[in-house]
């Protein structure tokens, strides 16, 4: 009712028919094979992060490539998993845009990554009690599609990835520049 509420005092006339039906596209869904929910979400109520992907759509694939680069930096076996003690150590905060343009403390930063290690963490029950456990490209992928929605500039992401994970780029002449 809220939402059709929103619309009404927007001058938007869109029948709460199609509002029930965008809803829908939201429900919660069980797995026919082993029955567990497939999204989580009420009856009647939307995350806003499910809303924004589904607005939005994947990362684009210029995105996807610098995350892709990112974790292979530290995925020194090449088999598609790291230990996140490694993605910790290897996380420069210092570099963040945030913290160069001085929006954020640099300790502020970290405390976030550390905050989404956690958060990871605590979403996995075969984690829990666990200081440090492998992480694959996948979910390590999902963490920055998330922040993607959020982040407008291309070029902005681009430099949060290049500065917090110290990716170095090939220059036209060959040699290695730090971004």
């Amino acid at each position: 009712d809220n939402f059709y509420n929103i619309f009404k005092a927007c001058y938007a006339n869109i029948p709460l028919e199609d509002i029930k039906w965008i809803f829908s596209l939201f429900e919660s869904k069980k797995n026919p094979n082993d029955s567990t929910e497939i999204k989580i979400i009420s009856t009647l109520q939307i995350k806003y992060d499910e809303l924004l992907k589904s607005i939005i759509g994947n990362m684009p694939l210029n995105r996807q490539l610098i995350v892709k680069k990112a974790f292979d930096s530290f995925d020194k076996g090449s088999d598609g998993k790291v230990m996140t003690n490694d993605i910790k150590s290897k996380f420069n905060y210092n570099r963040h845009p945030d913290v160069l343009s001085g929006k954020n403390s640099a300790i502020e930063i970290y405390n976030d990554f550390l905050d989404f290690i956690e958060t990871f963490r605590e979403y996995n029950d075969n984690l829990k009690g666990r200081y440090s456990f492998e992480m694959n490209y996948d979910e390590f992928a999902d963490f920055y599609s998330e922040i993607s929605m959020y982040i407008e500039d291309d070029d902005y992401f681009e430099k949060l990835l290049k500065n917090c994970w110290n990716l170095e780029e090939e220059s036209t002449d060959g040699n290695k520049n730090k971004s």
